[in-house]
């Protein structure tokens, strides 16, 4: 129907910057994804697998993830492309596993990999074949710790043509590019007599970064209260409710195995069918998970999925996750944010709910959601790059973080003082941590007004650790990170005469017909958009691509 090819990504984000990667990695040699979580960071990759597979007579492209979400991975690549990749585990022992003279599509675990202490499988290989590079490497580093930079590069042992990393951004987003510097000068192959060592300066890495979490859309959060022991009452009453409409499909997030076991308990006697209800987590495989065979029960579609933070990405029997329920809160904020980008491989109408759970008493989850999510709150923040956030749809925020700074000021001591030192300049109340005395209905007085300003905006952090709207980025083309290719900057002025008549189209052609393949996407995503949201014209990417093929 299309003589363009780039439709096989019917599920994929429409995202102008990531549809640009392959250019990127073409021009530059690597890209960086900061806090692209789950499925999107995926569906990132598999564009850059595709162009190098296209494009390559025995293309070579090794993928390095953690453990729990390795299977993801593999089992994306398989559904979306039909792409099958050989997994090499820390125990294999011949080189012939990867050979220069077929092609080589491999996986492996970054723990395997740090485990072997370079001598790792892809390591042996490059002292049998001196002259073999890796097209493609993709790494998916572990989301909540330091990078452990030494241990990647003794451990892979092979350079790589094009480099895809995707990293987190913890509190020092500074130290995090001098490591990624570090990593790509290591790990990249570069034409020595046109790159110097210089162009892995960390200051270059941050102009290379393609984007946030990209946190879209307006998040429905509820708070699930409970009087005292009664929060399994409360869970059980919720999702009875939840479940009266079988179209919702619900993901219950638990941090303990234990907790899992009970859940799935409670449930399975509340509704005496357990039959609708699967537990998916790090003992189930994803065979198992696909067919729908869980511990003996047939289930040909859950409506409620268990799970815990090791489960990886892959939803993939469930229509659609319209309910997500916290049933424990990770120790990590950002991984809280991470749960709800899980939403399922397949596209939903609209946003899921997240439900929190937060005791009358503040006593066990009320005390968590404050002391360990909201004190922590800078973590779901990516540093200067700007991103939406649930955390400001969280019900009553502005009570909570009044009463968590009042706690953190006179009565946690030395450790609450260094919670401050970075919860009060992230909302420009530093001023609170000199004064020995504080008006609390002031304080709410101003966390009101700052969480109205941040609400359904893009935020970011500055130098200083405090956070602005997107507005207030400078004005630097060169510092942009959605205008930081010529190319596409110029096509997209394209979009400024546009009218909303077919004949628009032609505008569109002569503006694009310079641009490669993949520029060429970039734009025309980025032009439909314009078309759809600024001019107000409801037409479908594949109608637009339809008429624009006519020209």
């Amino acid at each position: 129907m299309s003589n363009i090819e780039w439709l096989w990504l019917n599920n994929a984000e429409i995202d102008a910057e990531v549809l640009s990667l392959p250019e990127r990695l073409s021009r530059h040699g690597y890209a960086l994804m900061i806090n692209r979580l789950e499925t999107k960071k995926i569906q990132a990759a598999e564009l850059c697998v595709n162009d190098v597979l296209t494009k390559t007579e025995k293309p070579n492209i090794i993928v390095i993830a953690p453990e729990h979400l390795v299977k993801s991975w593999y089992s994306a690549f398989l559904w979306d492309m039909g792409v099958e990749f050989k997994y090499l585990s820390v125990n294999d022992k011949t080189p012939e596993l990867i050979s220069p003279s077929i092609s080589n599509l491999c996986m492996m675990t970054s723990e395997s990999l740090i485990k072997s202490k370079g001598n790792s499988i892809t390591a042996k290989t490059v002292k049998e074949n001196q002259k073999f590079v890796w097209d493609l490497m993709v790494i998916d580093l572990p989301f909540s710790c330091k990078i452990n930079t030494d241990a990647y590069i003794n451990a892979i042992g092979i350079k790589a043509d094009k480099l895809l990393i995707n990293a987190p951004a913890p509190d020092d987003f500074g130290e995090t590019c001098e490591n990624l510097s570090t990593l790509v000068k290591h790990l990249l192959k570069r034409n020595e007599k046109k790159r110097r060592e210089a162009d892995f300066s960390a200051d270059e890495l941050k102009d290379s970064i393609i984007a946030g979490r990209n946190m879209e859309g307006n998040y429905t959060v509820k708070t699930i209260s409970y009087k005292g022991e009664n929060k399994t009452g409360a869970f059980l009453k919720e999702t009875e409710t939840i479940l009266s409409n079988p179209e919702n499909r619900t993901v219950i997030y638990c941090t303990a195995q234990n907790t899992v076991t009970l859940v799935k308990n409670a449930l399975s006697e509340f509704y005496k069918d357990s039959k609708s209800i699967c537990v998916y987590d790090s003992g189930v495989n994803e065979a198992e998970f696909i067919s729908g065979e869980f511990k003996g029960e047939s289930i040909t579609e859950p409506q409620i999925i268990i799970t815990n933070d090791l489960c990886g990405t892959m939803f993939i029997n469930t229509e659609k996750i319209t309910h997500i329920i916290n049933y424990e809160y990770p120790e990590n904020p950002a991984v809280l944010e991470q749960r709800y980008a899980r939403g399922g491989r397949k596209a939903a109408k609209e946003n899921p709910v997240f439900y929190l759970f937060c005791d009358e008493e503040y006593k066990t989850d009320g005390k968590i959601l404050r002391e360990s999510i909201l004190s922590e709150s800078i973590r779901m923040f990516c540093g200067h790059i700007p991103d939406k956030s649930l955390l400001f749809d969280i019900p009553d925020i502005e009570e909570h973080l009044t009463v968590l700074i009042l706690d953190l000021k006179f009565v946690a001591g030395e450790a609450g003082k260094e919670k401050l030192q970075k919860l009060l300049p992230m909302l420009d109340l530093a001023y609170i941590l000199k004064e020995n005395e504080i008006d609390g209905e002031r304080v709410f007085g101003e966390i009101t007004e700052k969480i109205a300003v941040f609400r359904n905006k893009r935020v970011f952090l500055d130098e200083n650790m405090v956070l602005h709207t997107a507005d207030d980025l400078p004005e630097k083309p060169e510092k942009d990170i959605k205008a930081n290719i010529p190319e596409i900057r110029e096509a997209l002025k394209a979009a400024r005469k546009l009218t909303g008549k077919e004949t628009d189209f032609k505008i569109i052609a002569e503006e694009t017909s310079a641009l490669s393949d993949n520029m060429k996407l970039a734009a025309l995503i980025g032009i439909w958009k314009h078309c759809k949201y600024e001019l107000k014209i409801p037409r479908t990417y594949q109608k637009f691509i339809e008429l624009y093929n006519k020209v």
